[in-house]
């Protein structure tokens, strides 16, 4: 599952000054655009994870960072294009998210029942800035923080009244920058960012060509 953006510079037909460029200075023209490229590339990582980032609220800010990201570069003649590929798998368990209490406690010893198993179940928000619910079940029983080794989960008592995981799970963050206004947004973000950072690199190219002169 994932998203792919792709950067033009050669993909919108290489301007003439770039053109002039690649039969003056084939391989300084190459860097300069593959420079941009890059630095365009991780600017779209960052900005699709500060989209994750920004929609879901996760406990942890580090979780919209594990987004993947890689950067393909394609030439064929005239054309020049680099390909911003983000990927992950949907769904991230609920237990990622700011909950309510907010975790198990370390230690039981002194803990009320309350708080152990609150009425009505852990509340959990899934989206920044919306509210905390307390509809989710699993098995028809209500969510609640266990111990489970060094760590907790969030679970609940099967039929037999064993206690078990809740395998539910939330969005996660490539679901966030799949969604068609973030998609698109990315697309004319990537294109408004190479134009830029081209820019940029045809400046510091053409410093280092009269430079060394």
């Amino acid at each position: 599952m994932g998203l792919r953006v792709k950067i033009y510079a050669g993909g919108i037909e290489l301007d003439a000054v770039l053109k002039v460029l690649f039969r003056s200075a084939p391989d300084e023209a190459m860097k300069t655009l593959r420079m941009a490229a890059t630095d365009s590339g991780r600017r779209i990582g960052n900005k699709g994870r500060s989209i994750a980032g920004k929609r879901y609220a996760y406990a942890d800010r580090r979780r919209a960072k594990q987004l993947r990201y890689d950067l393909d570069f394609v030439k064929a003649g005239g054309e020049f294009a680099a390909v911003a590929k983000f990927s992950g798998r949907p769904g991230v368990p609920l237990s990622a998210f700011v909950t309510s209490p907010r975790k198990a406690p370390m230690v039981w010893t002194g803990v009320p029942n309350a708080r152990r198993r609150p009425k009505g179940g852990v509340r959990i928000r899934i989206l920044k800035g919306g509210p905390i619910r307390q509809r989710y079940r699993s098995g028809g029983a209500s969510v609640f923080w266990a111990r489970a080794g060094v760590g907790a989960i969030l679970a609940h008592r099967n039929k037999q009244g064993r206690l078990s995981g809740t395998g539910l799970q939330g969005p996660s963050p490539i679901q966030a920058i799949q969604k068609t206004e973030n998609s698109r947004y990315l697309e004319q973000y990537g294109y408004e960012t190479m134009a830029k950072r081209l820019a940029h690199q045809i400046d510091r190219m053409i410093d280092r060509i009269l430079g060394a002169k």
